[in-house]
């Protein structure tokens, strides 16, 4: 692919990934894992699914741009990172903002 394509192709998926089949992307879906709503306890759409993302493409967004970018783009990935070991119940600051939490599949109630 070329490169604009392959790039915005890339974002566009990152930012929607999570609102096929019902919470699962490709990579959820292969180690058993969904997202849901925490709030209505169902799974996301694409709406929850962008909002939740954002973070990670502002992150490829940045990586876009030599050194500066790259600086910025790994405060980001390690921002989220520490997120996600920091709370109790492994929610990132995308989760936070879209009332989401990934589970394994077969769970049914989100830890409070």
């Amino acid at each position: 692919m070329a490169s604009p394509v392959g790039f915005l192709s890339g974002l566009a998926y990152l930012l929607i990934a999570d609102g096929f089949a019902g919470g699962k992307s490709i990579g959820k879906r292969l180690v058993g894992l969904e997202t849901i709503r925490v709030d209505g306890r169902g799974p996301v759409g694409f709406k929850e699914s962008i909002v939740r993302n954002l973070p990670l493409g502002c992150a490829q967004i940045a990586f876009a741009i030599p050194w500066v970018g790259w600086l910025a783009s790994l405060a980001i990935v390690t921002f989220e990172s520490l997120l996600i070991i920091g709370n109790e119940q492994g929610r990132r600051l995308g989760d936070e903002v879209a009332r989401t939490q990934v589970l394994d599949a077969g769970r049914l109630t989100v830890p409070e």
